[in-house]
C-alpha cells in the first residue's frame, strides 16, 4: 500500500509542473516575449505572495542614464508583452498589471529569498533565474523611495541622483492547466488498472 501512495505522490508532483528548490518559493515558471524583442524573458513565481517577476531591468529609456521615478512607472504601466510561453501544463490567474514593486515586495525578496547578505555576487540573482539583476537600486512605488535589493535596505535619493534602474512585477496565481489535472486522474487510474492486473494478489513489500 505505501508503494501506491509513493506513486501517486510522484505523479502528482510532476502533474503540477513545480519540481524544483524544495527550499524556496522562487520557481521560474516560463518566459515572456516583449514587443521589439524576439527572445523570451524569464518570468519568475514568487508562491509566498502570488507575485511574477519579470526578469527585465533596462538602466534607462536611452543609454545608462537610469530613470526618474515617475519614468519608471510610466514603463512599466507602459510595458507590452507580445507572447508568453509556460512551463508545460502551467496556467496563470492574473490579477492586476505590470507595475514598479512595492517596498515590502522588495523586502521579501532581498530578506526571504535572497537572503540579503552585504553585496552578494551576481550569481545569487542568476541562480533563481533574475539575469538582469544586479546589486545596486531599484524604484519602488513608494514616493521617491529607492531600494537596494543587494543590501536590503530603502534609500532616500539625493538632489540631482535621481535616477535608477527599474523592474517590473504582477500579482497573479500559479494552476495547472484542466488538461494537466486530467492527465494525473489517467496516471492513477492506469495504476490502479495496473494493481487489478496482478491477479488480484498485493505485491510485498521488499523485506516484509
Amino acid at each position: 500500500m505505501k508503494r501506491v501512495l509513493v506513486e501517486l505522490l510522484v505523479v502528482f508532483v510532476l502533474s503540477c509542473g513545480f519540481v524544483g528548490r524544495a527550499d524556496a518559493a522562487l520557481q521560474t515558471i516560463g518566459t515572456a516575449t516583449l514587443a521589439g524583442e524576439s527572445f523570451g524573458r524569464n518570468l519568475i513565481y514568487d508562491n509566498d505572495s502570488s507575485l511574477i517577476w519579470l526578469d527585465h531591468s533596462p538602466n534607462g529609456t536611452t543609454g545608462y542614464n537610469g530613470f526618474t521615478q515617475s519614468e519608471a512607472l510610466d514603463w512599466a504601466s507602459n510595458l507590452t508583452i507580445t507572447s508568453y510561453n509556460l512551463n508545460d501544463g502551467l496556467s496563470i490567474n492574473w490579477s492586476g498589471d505590470w507595475r514598479i514593486p512595492t517596498v515590502a515586495e522588495f523586502d521579501h525578496l532581498a530578506y526571504d529569498e535572497f537572503q540579503a547578505t552585504y553585496g552578494p555576487p551576481q550569481s545569487l540573482y542568476r541562480s533563481f533565474g533574475f539575469n538582469s539583476m544586479n546589486r545596486y537600486l531599484y524604484w519602488t512605488s513608494a514616493t521617491n523611495k529607492m531600494y537596494s535589493i543587494g543590501y536590503g535596505r530603502i534609500i532616500n535619493p539625493i538632489p540631482g541622483e535621481d535616477r535608477t534602474r527599474v523592474i517590473a512585477a504582477r500579482s497573479g496565481t500559479v494552476v495547472p492547466l484542466p488538461g494537466a489535472v486530467w492527465l494525473l486522474g489517467s496516471g492513477l487510474l492506469g495504476l490502479g488498472i495496473t494493481r487489478k492486473q496482478r491477479g488480484g494478489e498485493e505485491i510485498p513489500e521488499s523485506g516484509a
